[in-house]
């Protein structure tokens, strides 16, 4: 079965909204509002603030994502440097960064999700977790903040039942995935069919596997990745060569660029294999991985140390 950077969608029962909220505010220790996605905390986070895109500027660093700039853009005009209103502070890959923009912060942990946000933070499920389906959220120490969002998700009420047949679509056609990612940040409301799989009791378990799939990748790259990063990044020779290899055995890894500063005010995009990590990353995978990627008795020695 091949394997990419996201964990496989689990088989499960639904689960209902409230629980897995309350799960998470136990895990983070602080003010949880769960919604259908993390865009849509982007989304509900910037109004609550009272962002407006004819007034306000947010500053982002390069190579984000379209969607997550088309959400920011309906709140604020996106800027790559100078004075911005708010930041979103980015853990690029989930590699913590080293220096916190100024001002108003809001935290991107959508790919670290293990990393505890010292400001207010938006999550996704998905990537760590292996849901059903789509499902983020908001992470605050406000109770003001989080009762603003949680009046503007319940307000929205349930999505129409025509945007369901195109979410559920989305894997077949890309068009279709573009439309239901604008689609999702006017879906702020959960739909408990697609939390299932979620471990309500056994987050610290998928933490530790995954802690150890990255121990396994330090040791077999000569690398000093800490924590549980959503893919491990990979700097070495051949990097196409060995990214064609990977696929031919099923596992997709993709070159991508990663800020070796991990300073999005400062950074130093460099070329480099990003390997899956998550928790279903077997001992047999690895073993395939340490075997292509030191194929020319090369051992890397990152710069990346999160």
């Amino acid at each position: 079965m091949r394997i990419n950077h996201q964990p496989r969608p689990a088989v499960g029962d639904p689960l209902e909204p409230a629980d897995v909220e309350r799960a998470l505010a136990e895990w983070f220790g602080r003010e949880v509002v769960l919604l259908g996605s993390g865009r849509a905390g982007i989304h509900l986070w910037m109004r609550a603030k009272a962002l407006d895109r004819h007034e306000h500027t947010v500053l982002v660093p390069p190579f984000m994502s379209s969607c997550v700039l088309d959400t920011l853009g309906r709140c604020a005009f996106p800027v790559l440097d100078g004075a911005a209103q708010m930041a979103l502070f980015y853990h690029q890959f989930g590699l913590l960064q080293t220096a916190r923009p100024p001002g108003m912060v809001l935290e991107d942990i959508c790919h670290g999700f293990f990393i505890p946000p010292s400001n207010d933070a938006v999550f996704s499920l998905p990537k760590f977790f292996g849901i059903r389906g789509m499902a983020g959220g908001i992470v605050t120490q406000s109770e003001e903040t989080a009762g603003r969002i949680r009046e503007m998700r319940d307000a929205a009420g349930a999505p129409p039942k025509e945007w369901e047949s195109i979410r559920r679509g989305i894997d077949d056609s890309l068009p279709l995935r573009e439309a239901a990612y604008a689609l999702l940040i006017y879906n702020p409301q959960v739909n408990p069919a697609d939390l299932a799989g979620f471990p309500i009791d056994g987050i610290a378990d998928i933490q530790k596997r995954r802690r150890k799939v990255v121990q396994c990748l330090n040791a077999t790259t000569g690398s000093r990745i800490r924590g549980e990063p959503f893919a491990f990044p990979y700097f070495g020779d051949d990097l196409e060569e060995k990214a064609l290899e990977l696929s031919e055995v099923g596992i997709d890894a993709g070159i991508y660029r990663v800020d070796i500063n991990r300073d999005m005010m400062n950074p130093d995009y460099r070329r480099c294999l990003l390997l899956p990590c998550h928790q279903d990353v077997t001992d047999n995978h690895l073993e395939i991985m340490g075997r292509i990627l030191n194929r020319d008795k090369y051992v890397q020695r990152s710069k990346v140390n999160p």
